[in-house]
């Protein structure tokens, strides 16, 4: 919404006269105008809220009950994030191939034509235009074309798998152990994301 309407709060350093500074350029500030620091808020919460259960279960001693949770939500996890997404891009490529978004490439708005996608010149292309849109949902250096908010699914994913990984061998460790194992393994993966190149 902010890039549609308030395209001058995104510029990073100064207002449009190139000399003063907004209200929201500003480093607490601009946290209400840019998505990637909700993004990260959202990531944070999620991982609290997919550990809480095991490890309260882990601190009665229910381990084995720990560990079959454990097991079922990383199942689940990935299943509840592929769907939806993947239902997602096949409507949008399917509103995509009928036109429906032909006003919007045409609109004055930034959002709208520069990451509106034109339809297929072909059955057979628009057939791989959406499978490659399904993939580009999971692949770290692609961008889905039929919904581009898509790009945080698969930090997402990843991150909720090494919540789940580190979980998983912590759940028998008393809290004092635990806390330090997952203390040394937040220290290790500080440069991860350089590490990775993601």
């Amino acid at each position: 919404m902010v890039l549609c309407v308030a395209r001058r709060l995104v510029i990073p350093c100064c207002a449009a006269d190139g000399k003063s500074v907004l209200l929201f350029q500003r480093p607490i500030f601009r946290l209400v105008a840019q998505g990637h620091a909700w993004v990260a808020i959202f990531f944070i919460l999620s991982g609290f809220v997919n550990a809480l259960k095991p490890v309260k279960l882990a601190r009665s001693g229910d381990v084995e009950t720990a560990l079959f949770n454990l097991a079922v939500s990383s199942f689940r996890r990935s299943f509840r994030l592929a769907l939806p997404a993947a239902a997602a891009t096949v409507i949008s490529w399917a509103l995509c191939q009928f036109g429906a978004y032909e006003l919007a490439r045409h609109s004055d708005a930034f959002w709208l034509y520069t990451n509106t996608p034109a339809p297929s010149m072909s059955w057979g292309t628009a057939i791989e235009d959406l499978v490659n849109g399904l993939r580009a949902t999971w692949t770290f250096e692609a961008t889905n074309p039929y919904d581009q908010p898509q790009w945080a699914l698969i930090y997402l994913l990843q991150g909720s798998m090494m919540v789940f990984t580190a979980l998983l061998i912590t759940v028998n460790l008393t809290p004092f152990y635990r806390t330090a194992t997952l203390t040394l393994f937040s220290l290790w993966s500080y440069d991860l994301s350089y590490k990775l190149r993601d």
